[in-house]
């Protein structure tokens, strides 16, 4: 188990046989800075995102689902020697049977960091807990907006972070099932190349209207852009 710092008042524990958080969970948590009240992470892993979410203080309560024992094991060892035992709780199930675990329309915001790639379709990982983390292995992108669905309470809002490749499945999906597009932007590797990720912010039942975000640039040379710096300073992460 190592033991990583994340900000002045908080660390991470994490494996080498888990999936180690990177720059898309520190994007996706400032993206996600509307979340309020009663939130819950689908797929929490080592629990990055609640950690990084516990420095909102219109956050009430934090859930996370996470299939994996041995990333849960990390997180509650996280959660519990960063003393936040009383904000963030953590379930082990499966999100696809998320209403064995909640009743339904009970969450003011879903966040999730999913799996990019189809079964099949990721690259090869040499072990289950990578293969989890990487690819659709033990859920499915349409399982996890109707999870969402499920758990989201009117007008409330589900933010995720994705591969523009799948920006069009992404769409139709969260359409079927009520969760309009609201908010998008663009993660480049650098100006000038292709977007390698994107930000959604969707709402259940929130009506028809979607802005796009200036995009944003990780790198300039070997350096984090001012844009990257600015949101690591926001979130006070070193």
């Amino acid at each position: 188990m190592e033991k990583d710092k994340l900000t002045e008042k908080l660390f991470i524990y994490q494996g080498k046989n888990t999936f180690r958080y990177g720059i898309d969970a520190v994007l996706l948590a400032h993206f996600a800075g509307g979340l309020k009240g009663r939130v819950i992470d689908l797929g929490t892993g080592t629990g990055i995102l609640p950690l990084l979410l516990t420095s909102s203080s219109s956050i009430s309560e934090i859930h996370g689902v996470e299939l994996q024992v041995e990333a849960l094991t990390y997180a509650r060892a996280s959660i519990r020697d960063n003393e936040l035992e009383d904000r963030i709780h953590l379930h082990q199930g499966d999100l696809m049977e998320i209403h064995h675990l909640f009743e339904r329309e009970t969450m003011d915001g879903v966040i999730s960091n999913p799996p990019y790639f189809r079964k099949g379709h990721s690259l090869t990982c040499d072990d289950l807990p990578r293969a989890l983390a990487r690819s659709e292995v033990a859920m499915s992108l349409e399982g996890l907006i109707q999870a969402a669905d499920y758990l989201l309470r009117p007008k409330a809002p589900f933010y995720m972070i994705y591969r523009p490749r799948r920006l069009p499945e992404l769409l139709s999906l969260l359409v079927k099932h009520q969760l309009e597009p609201k908010r998008l932007r663009f993660v480049h590797p650098r100006k000038g190349k292709d977007a390698n990720l994107v930000l959604v912010e969707a709402r259940k039942a929130g009506g028809a209207h979607c802005h796009i975000e200036p995009p944003l640039s990780v790198y300039e040379e070997e350096d984090y852009t001012e844009d990257i710096l600015s949101i690591y300073k926001e979130l006070a992460m070193r």
